[in-house]
């Protein structure tokens, strides 16, 4: 099973656990003061809840392949926008009113005690040197002075009169505005707003404030959460500038940055907390780097994505719309092309069993996969000697004319052709496959608004069997591809996965010609590789460097070598490579 799954299901059950929890914790303030302020973010719990409940129907409804219906939207659009009003003007009374009750009672008069019941001088006179009055309403110089100190790890004598509530809801909205804009300069122009991913931002604030809270209740003496909070949410603009600056601008080095900045964040926090309690607040410091680094584990197990900004396509990169009419044509047109195409094929006997190659690209919207089958039945053709005995069933948005596009049908009628041939004892089939995959085992199948079935692991195995072919290669370029590999092996055949079938694999963007497993595959191992299995052990072995380079979960690529498949190959290896490589 799908650890990543697991982990995000429940992640979601929390988020709705904690709702609830913050709700009953929220009507029973209300209950027990009276004040406005806790009827206000009830209703923004009560709002969030809703909004959730409805994005799980939704959820639930593209699940089954069943269309949202639009008011559903609407709703879920409204219950959002209430959560930020409700929210924002809840958290503004509550804050006027704790100024208000501060103003009445200040700080100093509040007796603070040890834990074993002694009293002790308040927490920054007990912690620092003595110092000149300062004003009580700090200018803007001087707040925008301290924050600077901080990031540069320089004491400040200051913070306590600074840490206010409305500074702090200011710098949280500098936050904010400077990741939505860095976020929008990554996207690059013409970027759409991605609104429905806006609440994630939500699972930082509770970050900020988790580790606030641990900071200032695990410190002894204990900081004043507030002052606490003011240093977390100090340092997050700092952050979020350097990590976007080494992200976009920097490119390899960001390898080195990221570290670097979890120990700087680690440092930061550590001085600190002794600048704040005049001693080395070792527990405290513990227990918020294991916080550090739960978060990260959590975040490499499971997807999760703060960004609200998806680029924007361009030139031939846009999705296409076909017509009722144009669909009915093209759909049509299939058999046709395909009967062209295996009656144009070299059917000729050889001295050695003869390789026929049949690729298929699953999805039109993204040119990597058309293009990583293109590239690999150059390769497969010139170390097999292929050559005129290929089929590629291709969906491309840029071209529906020069290939058949891929379809369930078009493959099952394209093998069922190709089956009859070839010599069934002899001959062999490389079948590659290039799509986006789940682990139900299934494959995507899409061409512009076209309603195409999916490619299941039962109808791939049900299409083979029906084409007659014995032996046969196959190739799966996709996320959770090794899903596939229980239904189809068996002592003639060779499988071969980009990925296990609870991971997923890398580089399926637009942008690119080959995906991570097919520039490891077919461009670096294929070509020089003495064996299938070799080309194999090599391309996986480069994918897993390079996704610990790049901080990502292993893709585990999987193969299975069926041995009746593995004695004939060996007594027929591949030819040398006799074309240039142009990727």
């Amino acid at each position: 099973m799908n650890s990543g799954l697991i982990l995000s299901d429940l992640m979601q059950a929390a988020s709705f656990a904690s709702a609830v929890v913050l709700l009953a914790l929220q009507i029973r303030a209300f209950r027990r003061h009276r004040h406005v302020s806790f009827a206000l973010l009830s209703a923004t719990s009560v709002a969030a809840l809703l909004y959730l409940v409805i994005w799980q129907i939704m959820a639930l409804l593209a699940y089954k392949a069943l269309p949202s219906p639009l008011w559903l939207y609407l709703l879920a659009t409204a219950f959002f926008l209430l959560q930020i009003v409700f929210g924002m003007w809840g958290t503004i009374s509550l804050f006027k009113s704790y100024r208000r009750l501060s103003e009445r009672m200040p700080e100093s008069a509040i007796p603070t005690h040890h834990a074993d019941g002694a009293p002790e001088t308040p927490l920054l006179q007990a912690s620092l040197p003595s110092v000149p009055p300062v004003s009580s309403k700090p200018t803007f110089l001087e707040r925008l002075n301290d924050v600077c100190r901080l990031w540069l790890l320089r004491s400040s004598q200051n913070t306590s009169n600074l840490a206010t509530e409305i500074w702090i809801v200011a710098l949280s909205i500098l936050t904010l505005c400077l990741w939505i804009a860095l976020d929008r300069l990554r996207a690059g122009p013409n970027a759409s707003l991605m609104s429905w991913n806006l609440p994630a931002l939500g699972s930082c604030v509770l970050l900020a404030l988790g580790v606030a809270s641990i900071a200032s209740r695990a410190s002894a003496p204990r900081i004043p959460f507030r002052i606490a909070l003011y240093v977390v949410v100090a340092m997050a603009p700092f952050l979020i500038a350097v990590w976007w600056l080494a992200n976009t601008r920097i490119g390899r080095l960001f390898v080195i940055i990221e570290p670097l900045l979890g120990i700087y964040a680690a440092i930061y926090v550590a001085l600190n907390l002794r600048r704040l309690t005049g001693t080395w607040q070792i527990r405290a410091t513990a227990l918020l780097l294991l916080s550090f680094g739960l978060v990260y584990a959590a975040d490499q197990h499971a997807y999760w994505s703060a960004s609200v900004w998806i680029p924007a396509p361009t030139g031939d990169e846009e999705d296409f719309d076909i017509s009722h009419r144009k669909s009915e044509a093209l759909l049509f047109d299939q058999r046709s092309k395909i009967d062209a195409v295996v009656q144009r094929l070299d059917a000729s006997p050889d001295d050695k069993p003869r390789i026929f190659f049949v690729g298929f690209a699953g999805v039109s919207s993204q040119r990597v996969f058309a293009e990583e089958i293109k590239f690999g039945e150059k390769v497969v053709a010139s170390r097999f000697n292929v050559k005129d005995r290929q089929l590629l069933l291709l969906n491309d948005r840029r071209d529906l004319t020069t290939f058949p596009i891929g379809t369930v049908t078009s493959l099952t009628y394209g093998l069922k052709l190709i089956g009859q041939k070839m010599n069934p004892d002899r001959d062999i089939l490389f079948l590659a496959l290039s799509s986006h995959g789940s682990s139900d085992p299934e494959l995507s199948v899409s061409n512009g608004t076209l309603g195409l079935q999916q490619l299941s692991g039962e109808d791939l195995s049900t299409a083979l069997q029906a084409s007659g072919i014995k032996r046969r290669i196959i190739v799966i370029s996709a996320c959770h591809a090794g899903a596939f590999i229980p239904a189809l092996k068996n002592p003639d055949t060779f499988i071969i996965t980009a990925a296990a079938a609870d991971k997923t694999s890398f580089g399926c963007s637009d942008d690119r010609d080959l995906t991570y497993f097919g520039e490891a595959f077919y461009r670096d191992a294929l070509p020089k590789a003495q064996s299938l299995q070799q080309a194999f052990t090599q391309a996986k072995e480069a994918i897993a460097l390079r996704e610990t380079q790049e901080h990502q979960m292993p893709s585990d690529p999987q193969a299975c070598f069926g041995s009746e498949l593995e004695r004939l190959l060996a007594d027929y290896p591949m030819s040398p490579l006799k074309v240039r490589q142009e990727k």
